[in-house]
């Protein structure tokens, strides 16, 4: 009497997940409302998702003891995650954790009748699953795209095989409106998992930036400064909010002197254990610069052994040298085999295949200095000294930066059991994923533990309304991650931005 009722389960779990996740406009979506902006604007949604790869779940039953078997078999997670994506519409999707198969046999063509673009970049090595970037088509067209594999053989960190990926996105019929060069940079990755590697982390996310800042870049201001194209970077950075790494990514300035690499990512796992973070040394081995910026020298050229990103035949507009080889290999650097198989409160990535608009990667670098115990330097940075554009600091502080002015769409300020968190498991409930977002200007301060923004100025890109996500009670409530409808050991998370064509 009473057995388990799949379907009555989901209707409670389903009646619960509208009660606790709701739109949230700030302040401008308030005014712009239902109205969609002027005639000139273009509101458009955001997602980013890790959706939970099979074969990781797979590989790591431990962490799903709480779920029913039911909720972890691919075909409901495959019908719950596909009908999610209908359900949410959005216009851009980023999503990590795409198993590769799933990818080419229920994402692509499922997405692809839905009217998307389809962008995919598989980890490095032996690994199944990768990032994904998907356009709606009638919204934005593709200029081009980069994949990037974080597995470096000459960089002695850098031998892990987790991915990126940036496209450069055009509106549609945007010509008139936004000048034919405007563009909107959309990127997503998902950052190394383990813990106690904040240096492999820093690392990566370095390398991630300065690819970005190469292809979003449009020239400088009057006044010197580098300016940039609309930038929204999402994913799973493993790092929870207000950690040095978090800092790094939102104040454009980490002191990493004295800093331990298992406190960068701010997992209770890696706290006060690891080595002191050589970042200055990965830098100088990438050839890039303490502002996270290529140096105008290079070095040498990577090119990726195997090509093995895949880009659909959806993106239009495309120059010939912009498109990706759909042939699959796989690409291993040296030590790229050795990835932990822990899993906490999030998994690890791999690269695996990289072709892009730029056939061979050239990578530059300097040495960049920081200085930050996760907690002193992040408070002196913002009154400290000026780097000069080649990243050079004059305090002498090992300090590392970047010029892209990013900070969360979700605000993070809520602390204890109502604290909203991205990913919840049997080891972890935490926020671990994220949408920054670039704005025009802003003082950033590093404050009680905290990250936060003053006088933020948007740029063309204003955000409009976030989707709440729940607490760690809240996904208590309805028997944790995965269930009988959120087929993930993560939420979506949604914004609502508006693009208005620069002044």
């Amino acid at each position: 009497v009473g057995g388990y009722d799949p379907a009555l389960a989901a209707v409670n779990v389903r009646q619960r997940i509208q009660k606790s996740r709701y739109w949230v406009p700030t302040t401008l979506g308030q005014v712009v409302g239902g109205s969609g902006g002027s005639g000139s604007d273009l509101v458009f949604t955001v997602m980013s998702y890790n959706v939970l790869a099979q074969g990781l779940l797979e590989d790591n039953p431990f962490l799903y003891q709480h779920c029913h078997e039911d909720v972890l078999q691919w075909p409901l997670r495959r019908q719950n995650l596909l009908t999610e994506l209908r359900e949410v519409n959005a216009d851009i999707l980023c999503l990590q954790e795409l198993q590769q198969d799933h990818y080419e046999t229920d994402f692509k063509p499922e997405l692809e009748k839905l009217g998307y673009g389809c962008l995919y970049k598989q980890r490095t090595g032996d690994k199944r699953d990768g990032c994904g970037i998907f356009f709606r088509k009638s919204v934005f067209e593709l200029d081009c795209f980069e994949p990037i594999e974080y597995a470096r053989s000459h960089v002695t960190v850098l031998d892990r095989d987790n991915v990126a990926l940036i496209a450069m996105l055009k509106p549609v019929g945007g010509d008139v409106k936004f000048g034919k060069d405007f563009r909107l940079c959309v990127s997503t990755t998902h950052l190394l998992f383990n813990p106690r590697r904040g240096d492999i982390k820093l690392a990566q996310l370095c390398l991630l930036l300065a690819e970005i800042d190469r292809l979003a870049f449009c020239g400088d201001s009057p006044d010197g400064k580098p300016q940039y194209y609309p930038i929204l970077l999402c994913g799973d950075m493993n790092s929870e909010p207000h950690s040095p790494l978090y800092t790094f990514l939102t104040r454009g300035s980490l002191c990493y002197e004295g800093l331990l690499s298992g406190d960068v990512s701010g997992q209770s796992d890696g706290a006060n254990r690891g080595k002191l973070v050589p970042l200055d040394n990965s830098l100088r081995q990438l050839n890039i610069s303490g502002s996270s910026r290529y140096l105008p020298a290079p070095v040498k050229e990577y090119a990726a052994k195997d090509v093995d990103a895949v880009a659909d035949s959806a993106q239009q507009g495309v120059e010939p040298n912009n498109a990706l080889d759909t042939q699959r290999g796989s690409a291993i650097s040296g030590a790229a085999a050795k990835e932990e198989s822990s899993r906490g409160s999030l998994r690890k990535d791999s690269p695996s295949n990289s072709a892009a608009s730029s056939p061979a990667k050239v990578l530059q670098s300097e040495s960049p200095p920081t200085k930050d115990a996760a907690q002193a330097a992040n408070a002196s940075t913002a009154n400290g000294s000026t780097p000069t554009k080649d990243g050079h600091d004059s305090s002498r502080q090992r300090v590392v930066r970047h010029f892209l002015n990013l900070i969360s769409a979700y605000k993070h300020n809520v602390r204890g059991a109502n604290a909203e968190v991205t990913t919840h498991h049997q080891r972890a409930s935490c926020t671990v994923d994220y949408i920054f977002y670039s704005v025009k200007r802003k003082d950033s301060m590093f404050r009680e533990g905290q990250v936060k923004h003053a006088c933020v100025v948007e740029g063309p890109l204003r955000l409009l309304a976030t989707y709440r996500l729940m607490s760690q009670n809240q996904l208590m409530a309805v028997g944790g991650l995965p269930n009988e409808v959120q087929s993930s050991d993560h939420l979506p998370l949604i914004a609502k931005f508006l693009l208005r064509p620069p002044s």
